[in-house]
C-alpha cells in the first residue's frame, strides 16, 4: 500500500492515478482511508493520522511477474503521472470522478 505525497500538494488523487493506470491496462486499487460504520451509518477514518477522505493505492505483485511486465508497469506510472500533472485540476472533471462504485442496499 501507498499514496502518493501530500506534500507535494499534486492536483490529482490516488483515485486519479488509478483510472489513469487502468488506460495501460494495469488494475491497481484506490481507496479512501475511511470506511462507513455499519451501526451509525457515519465515515470514520481507518488510521487515526488521516482524515477519513485521504486516499492510498494498493499494488497486487504475482509471483509470475516479469522483468518485461515490471518494465511495463513503470513506463505506466511514468505516462500516467505525465497525464495527470498535464490536466491539472480539470482532470477532476473527468466521468470517473462522478461515478458511484457501490449500489446502495446491495449486500456487496
Amino acid at each position: 500500500t501507498a499514496m502518493l505525497n501530500p506534500s507535494l500538494q499534486l492536483p490529482f488523487d490516488d483515485i486519479d492515478l488509478q483510472y489513469a493506470l487502468s488506460q495501460g491496462h494495469w488494475y491497481v486499487s484506490g481507496y479512501t482511508m475511511g470506511f462507513e460504520d455499519p451501526l451509525g451509518k457515519e465515515k470514520k477514518p481507518l488510521f487515526h493520522d488521516q482524515p477519513s477522505s485521504k486516499t492510498m493505492f494498493r499494488i497486487v505483485v504475482k509471483s509470475n511477474l516479469t522483468i518485461r511486465l515490471a518494465e511495463h508497469l513503470l513506463e505506466t506510472f511514468r505516462k500516467a503521472r505525465l497525464f495527470l500533472l498535464e490536466h491539472g485540476e480539470g482532470y477532476s472533471k473527468y466521468p470517473h470522478k462522478k461515478v458511484k462504485l457501490h449500489r446502495q442496499n446491495t449486500a456487496c
